[in-house]
């Protein structure tokens, strides 16, 4: 993005800048006559203002909504920035994209920011959701519609937790369309691994919330608002960081959460081995994986081990959300990667 095509507030910015500094210039003139270097000090504050404004405005490209058709089923997407084609997929499954914008903020500074309302949530939700309009497999189909929609002849693909699962999945299965993986907070690729993930889970919570955990399928809520409130309360055991917890939590509403989207998937798709599949990819891949994320290093090894020439960085005193448990350092790992691709 440059200066030329940027607007603030109606205006180019480089036009606003320019008669921000001309009046600066001219000011102590007329202000403080005989004596402008009185205001120098005012001056220096209002530029520096003024460069904290612009850099914010240049820091996060604008984002546009489009949308596009596939299966019957008008699905959603923003897009952001210039460069090479990043499609950012969130997990749950059956969770909010929203979540994942802090990433595709980070993201868009370099490259092509596309964040995807997947199939059954908002934004790309069926007039009927059952195992007709919610499968893995209409997953990848509407992955490549979205590609194939934006005429891309590759992208690279991100995704996090469920959403690196679809990932992967794509990968295997449009290998020539795919120029990248990158995996954040990442299941393993073999189904067996992943009863681990709870127990990490259940070590991490006291007892007062593994039983305010137990009750909630008692209450007398909808299947979303139950899932909402259970993921609140797990949310402990998947930051380092217990007030970014807290925060995110606040945003895990029965509006964000889809329950049944959420069971049809897992119902889809019980059991998984993708191991033979990823032996055959030839494709860059970065894994980010939190130290106390519930999926652990170990898992994260798993899948680093299943995929030739992939590279896992681990980053210290972080979770699940390694994005806002540790800001810089994910920043760190995610954008030489990008440059490199």
């Amino acid at each position: 993005m440059t200066l030329a095509n940027t607007n603030f507030r109606g205006r180019p910015l480089w036009q606003s800048l320019n008669s921000i500094a001309l009046l600066l210039l001219i000011l102590p003139k007329y202000v403080f006559p005989g004596r402008p270097w009185r205001c120098a000090t005012s001056i220096l504050r209002s530029t520096l203002a003024i460069l904290a404004v612009a850099s914010s405005c240049l820091a996060t490209p604008a984002q546009q909504t489009a949308s596009f058709q596939n299966a019957g089923l008008t699905l959603h997407y923003t897009i952001a920035g210039k460069g090479t084609p990043v499609v950012i997929l969130s997990g749950g499954p059956g969770m909010d994209a929203a979540y994942m914008q802090p990433v595709a903020d980070i993201v868009a500074r370099h490259n092509t920011a596309i964040l995807l309302d997947q199939r059954g949530t908002t934004g790309s939700m069926p007039a009927t959701l059952d195992a007709t309009t919610i499968t893995p497999e209409l997953y990848l189909s509407d992955l490549e519609a979205l590609r194939i929609s934006l005429g891309y002849k590759q992208w690279i693909v991100l995704g996090h937790s469920a959403g690196a699962l679809t990932a992967m999945r794509y990968a295997i299965e449009h290998p020539d369309h795919t120029q990248a993986l990158i995996l954040l907070g990442t299941v393993p690729p073999r189904s067996a691994t992943l009863g681990r993930m709870m127990d990490n889970v259940s070590v991490r919570l006291s007892p007062e919330v593994q039983k305010q955990v137990a009750a909630i399928d008692s209450t007398h809520q909808s299947p979303d608002a139950k899932m909402a409130a259970e993921i609140r309360l797990l949310f402990a055991a998947d930051f380092y960081d217990r007030d970014a917890a807290a925060k995110f939590a606040l945003t895990m509403t029965p509006e964000t959460c889809h329950a049944l989207t959420t069971q049809l998937l897992q119902n889809a798709n019980p059991s998984f081995d993708l191991t033979n599949g990823l032996a055959k990819l030839h494709i860059p891949t970065l894994i980010v994986q939190g130290r106390q994320d519930p999926l652990d290093p170990e898992m994260a090894s798993e899948t680093r081990d299943a995929i030739p020439s992939a590279k896992l960085i681990i980053l210290e005193r972080a979770g699940h959300f390694s994005w806002l448990d540790s800001p810089t350092a994910f920043t760190s790992a995610l954008q030489p990667f990008l440059a490199a691709q």
